[in-house]
């Protein structure tokens, strides 16, 4: 099972990807909450954002990060909007 996930802005920095293609075998992941926490263990610096991070399923935002992911699916990821 193959999903791909997005990162954007000051995400894309702390991973040093913009897209990563992931085998869910891999990880423990079955929900969107389940992924973000596995990806965290190897980007430590994501972490940094737990709580205040965006997240779409197949360029749908979700609110709940308990959505179960399926084979195909693209999960982006968007850091907190800043303003100045």
């Amino acid at each position: 099972m193959r999903i791909n996930v997005l990162f954007f802005a000051k995400l894309r920095e702390e991973v040093g990807e913009n897209k990563l293609s992931i085998n869910l075998e891999e990880f423990s992941s079955a929900t969107i909450k389940d992924l973000f926490d596995d990806l965290s263990t190897n980007y430590k610096r994501l972490s940094l954002y737990k709580g205040e991070i965006k997240a779409a399923l197949n360029q749908e935002m979700v609110k709940d990060w308990n959505v179960k992911i399926s084979d195909g699916d693209e999960i982006a990821f968007f850091p907190p909007i800043t303003g100045g």
